[in-house]
């Protein structure tokens, strides 16, 4: 489950600086990309945690 969503994750995020898709983007920016979605992910389960308490 988690593959697949990382490869729609790559689909959508495929993409270069001109927004032309990449077929191949570097696995330095994929991971870079994901780090981020990861962290905007964890800020957010952090905030809708607060708001429930």
């Amino acid at each position: 489950m988690v593959m697949e969503n990382r490869l729609i994750l790559f689909r959508i995020l495929g993409k270069n600086r001109k927004g032309v898709p990449n077929v191949f983007p570097s696995h330095k920016e994929i991971l870079k990309k994901i780090q981020i979605l990861e962290k905007l992910i964890k800020i957010l389960i952090y905030s809708i945690y607060n708001d429930v308490k």
